[in-house]
């Protein structure tokens, strides 16, 4: 009688576990599966009128403009769809740079963090390589780049901030965010600059936010502003050519 009072405990001991595993499994599912969708109309628009046409190769897109030497590997946001970046590619090939956007599993750039592994090897007609990313995909890119410091000039982040120490190296860094993001943990941020390089060049979009990096829908607490989307992108760009000395 003992024994099969033991065994029923047991294995309602161990169906409560399962069940537990299961609800977070699947709340973490939900999580990672509910993302921001690209907005597929601005970003057909924004292309009709500055396309440079992406090749794909696996799961990156590829902007090439002719005669490129220097590379930019990007990560996306987290739960943000690759392809709202579209448009902040175009705009940073345009400025004659080879661009090179990653698609990540679940659109959570953690999950595949070297995702960049491999990747400037396939292009030996570039000189020089920088990689970043926006919000935690910049996050995710500054840990890659902690462990591959003698293949990269330096590291873009965009409404985010180093995981990883490189305050030591001779990377170079530009960060960006804007004025009025609501989003980006600013204490964070403020941690991470001293992870940064000395030298770091840090510029402030005024009237920017958080979600105009890409083109996507916006998320809970950011805010509508006068800085229109394409603005905060063309500003984004020409921020990037200054940064690795591309701009006339």
């Amino acid at each position: 009688m003992v024994k099969r009072k033991l065994g029923r405990k047991i294995l309602w001991t161990v169906i409560a576990i399962l069940t537990a595993v299961c609800l977070l499994c699947g709340a973490c599912l939900v999580f990672l599966l509910d993302s921001h969708r690209a907005d597929r109309d601005a970003i057909a628009a924004f292309s009709a009128v500055n396309g440079i046409t992406p090749q794909v190769h696996g799961n990156t897109l590829v902007f090439a403009p002719e005669d490129a030497t220097v590379g930019f590997i990007f990560y996306p946001g987290a739960k943000v769809e690759y392809e709202a970046y579209i448009p902040l590619m175009e705009a940073c090939a345009a400025e004659g740079v080879l661009c090179v956007l990653v698609e990540m599993p679940m659109n959570f750039p953690l999950i595949c963090g070297d995702a960049a592994e491999g990747i400037p090897e396939m292009y030996t007609q570039i000189e020089r390589w920088y990689i970043g990313g926006h919000s935690l995909g910049g996050y995710a890119a500054s840990d890659y780049l902690a462990e591959h410091t003698d293949e990269y000039e330096g590291l873009v982040l965009l409404a985010s901030y180093s995981s990883a120490d490189l305050s030591e190296t001779k990377l170079k860094a530009l960060t960006v965010y804007g004025s009025e993001d609501r989003i980006m943990n600013r204490e964070r941020y403020a941690e991470g600059l001293t992870k940064l390089p000395v030298g770091y060049t840090e510029m402030v979009i005024e009237g920017g936010c958080h979600a105009y990096f890409g083109m996507y829908v916006g998320q809970d607490g950011d805010v509508t502003l006068p800085v229109t989307n394409e603005e905060q992108i063309y500003v984004t760009a020409r921020a990037i050519a200054d940064f690795i000395g591309l701009s006339e």
